[in-house]
């Protein structure tokens, strides 16, 4: 989409900020699974965009990719 003669460039999804934060920290999927204490399936649907975290579970994402967590949250 263009706006005043610019590409728009949408906000990136909580899948891509995760993804993103994993890939600079070096983790897996089965790591971080194990930093918020959920299963690998879980991390796989929140990356897939098929579930969203609980709200207990998207602060501990917070709090150990360091993310803030108006991010995390969806505010």
């Amino acid at each position: 989409l263009k706006r005043n003669g610019f590409f728009t460039v949408s906000d990136p999804s909580l899948a891509d900020i995760i993804k993103l934060r994993m890939e600079e920290m070096g983790i897996s999927i089965s790591k971080l699974a194990s930093l918020i204490g959920v299963t690998p399936i879980n991390v796989k649907e929140y990356l897939t965009g098929s579930k969203e975290p609980t709200l207990s579970v998207g602060r501990e994402i917070s709090r150990k990719l360091g993310i803030d967590a108006n991010l995390v949250l969806g505010v």
